[in-house]
């Protein structure tokens, strides 16, 4: 039996929870998926509880309001380690790393591990103490995938690590982890960096995808001046080697001394094939990484990209942009011999772009996927239709759009001149696009025939409506959303 979506919550008495422990002895040998919530303080079963009852149980996902550490239970009446559990979830108002520790003995075969409200102490016992975890979600607030959907499967391990004991029947401290994705939140606090060094230091031979977020984390915050305090993180990135020879996805916001970008910039390989960056501190510096870097990425993004003492026409942003698309320009072409195959490039709310910079990107021979978002400053509508004209001219086969943010630039005519000039178009996102109505949607999807994905975000559309209107026309796109709220989906395009 597997429990899914289903959150138990405010259980009213005694009775009930009997009732469910009675109900795993019934399906002890069977239920391997289970998810509980208890939204008051008290909660009304353990870890423990959960555990005991339940030796096949592969999937545990627990929403409480206590810390962990009133919540785990008394583990030494296991007596001997859970070997089924692989998938470890805990929502809980506190996950300190004391109160996570107990759990690296008795779970020491989860695999996937998410963590709410977690201190920064648990990233360390994580990285010391849980051998076989591949996929860590620390704070993130959003869903992950599975772990066999990301990952490379070139690299997927024969078996799990057996624990070596110590004297003191504790697991011995690991040497080198099995860490391949390591996911952190997509605002608010973000990852300690201390502790995120030696997560690196130790997991750095199997990382395969980053999602660091290293913006101003609590205790940093309350320093005026950033001279005033310098984390030990800020010297030893200065100097240390990472060989990460596997790393193929990496999504960064800097912290606010600028080290990990720097640290990156120094180890970015040829493994990499998807590169995000939010607010790059040194932007040139980047440029020249990714000019002289052996890595042939596919996918490249930047977010508020631009440079602080620029001036006000963001001249040097500009050379630095086209600097970077020539360069892709004349390394990414079509066929087996080429050294770049750059496919996907997305602008948002960057500085320095201009109907210069789009004709430098048009010229990419590789190209099929554009994003621009919030970026309409100097680019002129003239500029924008002229580059999908030029990439139509030169047969570029581009398949993937979004377009956001771009008032000043995009109106209805503009938006099915664009869409008319991709007759390959498979992707579409639009965000806030505020003139957009349900007839322009309706209009989109007959038009553009191949289109299997829908995104639109924050246009004041009518989901029900535009669902609605694609299953009467026997349609069948793989995936839609409409959302109006803000969206914190993990990767929500390209």
């Amino acid at each position: 039996m597997i429990i899914t979506g289903q959150l138990i919550s405010n259980m009213p008495c005694t009775n009930s929870i009997m009732s469910l422990m009675n109900g795993f002895w019934k399906t002890r040998y069977t239920l391997t998926e289970f998810e509980f919530g208890f939204f008051k303080l008290g909660t009304p079963i353990t870890i423990t509880d959960i555990l005991l009852y339940l030796p096949y149980l592969e999937t545990l996902r627990l929403y409480m309001r206590d810390p962990l550490v009133d919540i785990v239970g008394e583990l030494e009446v296991l007596q001997e380690p859970h070997r089924s559990l692989v998938n470890l979830t805990l929502y809980t108002s506190s996950t300190s790393g004391d109160a996570l520790k107990p759990l690296t003995k008795w779970c020491p075969y989860i695999q996937q591990l998410t963590l709410d409200n977690a201190t920064a102490g648990a990233l360390d016992i994580v990285a010391d103490h849980f051998p076989n975890v591949e996929m860590l979600s620390y704070n993130t607030g959003y869903t992950l995938p599975p772990l066999r959907e990301v990952l490379n499967q070139d690299y997927n391990n024969n078996g799990p690590i057996i624990p070596i004991t110590s004297m003191d029947n504790e697991y011995s401290q690991q040497k080198q982890g099995r860490l391949r994705a390591f996911y952190s939140s997509n605002g608010w606090d973000g990852v300690p960096g201390d502790e995120f060094l030696r997560l690196l230091q130790k997991n750095q031979k199997t990382l395969e995808i980053i999602h660091a977020n290293m913006r101003l984390i609590t205790q940093e915050g309350m320093d005026v001046e950033l001279d005033a305090f310098r984390p030990d993180y800020v010297i030893k990135t200065a100097s240390v080697a990472l060989n990460l020879d596997r790393l193929e996805k990496l999504i960064l916001w800097p912290d606010i001394y600028g080290a990990y970008p720097s640290l990156f910039c120094r180890t970015i390989g040829p493994s990499l094939k998807f590169l995000k960056l939010f607010r790059t501190p040194d932007l040139p510096a980047l440029v020249d990484t990714l000019i002289n870097s052996q890595q042939v990425l596919e996918t490249l993004v930047f977010k508020c990209g631009c440079i602080n003492n620029d001036d006000d026409d963001n001249t040097l942003t500009t050379q630095c942009w086209l600097r970077l698309l020539n360069h892709y320009a004349a390394t990414s072409l079509p066929g087996p011999k080429t050294t770049k195959k750059l496919r996907n490039v997305t602008f948002e709310f960057c500085e320095g772009l201009s109907d210069s910079v789009l004709d430098a990107l048009a010229n990419i021979k590789t190209i099929q996927g554009v994003g621009l978002q919030g970026i309409a400053d100097k680019i002129t509508s003239q500029g924008l239709k002229n580059f999908f004209i030029k990439l139509k001219k030169q047969n570029m086969q581009v398949t993937k759009l979004l377009l956001g943010n771009m008032r000043s630039v995009v109106d209805r005519n503009m938006l099915f001149d664009i869409i008319s000039t991709m007759e390959e178009l498979e992707a579409l996102h639009l965000y806030e696009i505020l003139w957009l109505m349900e007839d322009d949607i309706k209009s989109v999807i007959h038009s553009a025939k191949n289109l299997n994905t829908l995104v639109v975000k924050r246009c004041g559309v009518n989901s029900e409506n535009i669902i609605s209107f694609i299953n009467k026309t026997n349609r069948k796109l793989k995936y839609v959303k409409i959302v109006e709220e803000y969206d914190d989906e993990f990767d929500s395009h390209y």
